[in-house]
């Protein structure tokens, strides 16, 4: 299967609305410190649902700051076997938001973080049944 790449180039980049995320996606910036998408207002920036293989990774994500926001930095909803690799997140109720349903939500959803920095926020694993 095809994976699409994405590359942020350095820079600070307003996001007015969630961008969504398909399978098998790989967003990477130039690095954490120079890729940066920010929130102009209080929304989900990077968002997935039933999707899969997603690698978010050497990007700073802003929001708009804890107290008025209720987006999330990062909501994957049933969307296992994800990666993130030196992200850094603030300003957002919910940082990192993934949730699972199902029948039986730990077997299919595997997620990794790794050299990633989640400020001031909520990270949030949510299984329901």
């Amino acid at each position: 299967m095809v994976s699409l790449n994405v590359y942020i180039p350095a820079g600070t980049y307003i996001v007015s609305s969630t961008l969504t995320l398909r399978t098998r996606h790989h967003i990477y910036g130039a690095s954490t410190q120079a890729s940066t998408l920010q929130a102009n207002t209080d929304i989900t920036i990077l968002s997935a649902t039933d999707k899969q293989r997603l690698i978010i990774e050497d990007l700073e994500i802003f929001g708009v700051g804890k107290s008025t926001s209720t987006g999330s930095g990062i909501q994957l909803v049933n969307t296992p076997y994800c990666v993130f690799g030196r992200i850094y997140v603030i300003g957002f109720n919910r940082g990192v938001y993934m949730k699972s349903g199902g029948a039986s939500p730990s077997s299919n959803f595997s997620n990794t973080i790794r050299e990633s920095t989640i400020i001031y926020n909520n990270f949030n694993i949510d299984c329901e049944a």
